[in-house]
């Protein structure tokens, strides 16, 4: 068996390189070794086949690791408590001010990705909504649970690896 190098056009790169990189093009891919997935360039942002580019509604401020919902026009918002039949996923790149609209996000629906959680975290609680974007930790399952957290955090902000499985919208 023979070494061969990375297919990739920036080779294998931390999240923080991709996420600040420069001189991109549309095409061009890179292996992310914090997720351990190659991503794409897509002429506006980085992508990867576990998460979906969708830009604010504009009516919240949106920050990595917030629950967002999808509205019928393919826009994101705060998951807010009682909407999981509109859950879209985990924000995993980007953040947008309230009345931003034009700030590409990076959305993922499946995937170990961070999560914010209202409270400390145990490595094996499940991820609950909670409202307002926030997850809850429980140790119990119920049928608002999206995922299960793969890391213990009790500092504040409570961004914790969790394992996540959505429903896509496309």
């Amino acid at each position: 068996m023979s070494y061969k190098k990375l297919p990739y056009t920036w080779g294998a790169k931390e999240n923080s390189w991709i996420e600040t990189s420069t001189g991109i093009q549309e095409g061009d891919t890179v292996w992310n070794t914090d997720w351990d997935i190659m991503e794409t360039y897509t002429g506006v942002a980085w992508k990867h086949d576990k998460a979906v580019i969708r830009y604010s509604g504009g009516s919240d401020a949106l920050q990595v690791g917030n629950l967002v919902e999808i509205s019928n026009d393919g826009s994101v918002s705060l998951q807010t408590a009682g909407s999981e039949d509109l859950f879209g996923g985990v924000i995993i790149r980007g953040s947008a001010l309230a009345g931003d609209t034009t700030t590409p996000l990076l959305v993922a629906y499946m995937g170990v990705f961070p999560v914010l959680y209202n409270t400390a975290t145990t490595r094996g609680y499940f991820c609950q909504f909670s409202g307002a974007g926030l997850a809850t930790p429980t140790s119990s399952i119920s049928a608002d649970c999206i995922g299960i957290c793969v890391e213990s955090v009790a500092t504040s902000p409570f961004l914790a690896k969790t394992v996540i499985h959505t429903v896509e919208y496309a």
